[in-house]
């Protein structure tokens, strides 16, 4: 897809445009029931949002997954002790506001996140 030169990158409007243009291409036929996947460069709240706007028109299904699944590095990080983090420099060599120790507190699968729609289940 073309854009300005001046254009952000990988911004929700880019995932809804390219989104917008891959269901265009299908038959009409099959524009009611969809299935949609995005890796975790697509979790905005502008997709996602726009992704259950989707699924809430009437006569359409639309099933969809956004992030990734947690690989070996990702569940390695919650094995990390408290005492080996170390707090994060930024370029003039102040420690940046977060605690490093927050980097290991990751929500589980199951968590709901505060500002994110809760979790859809279609059984």
């Amino acid at each position: 897809m073309l854009r300005k030169g001046s254009a952000g990158s990988n911004t929700a409007r880019d995932h809804i445009e390219a989104l917008e243009a891959a269901i265009a291409a299908l038959p009409a036929r099959y524009r009611r029931r969809l299935v949609v996947t995005v890796d975790g460069a697509g979790a905005s709240h502008g997709l996602i949002s726009y992704l259950h706007k989707l699924a809430d028109r009437p006569g359409h299904r639309l099933v969809y997954c956004v992030g990734w699944d947690f690989g070996e590095r990702e569940r390695a990080v919650g094995q990390v002790t408290r005492q080996a983090w170390q707090i994060a420099i930024d370029p003039v060599g102040r420690p940046r506001q977060r605690r490093a120790e927050d980097a290991a507190r990751m929500p589980s699968a199951a968590t709901s996140v505060a500002g994110w729609p809760r979790r859809r289940s279609l059984s």
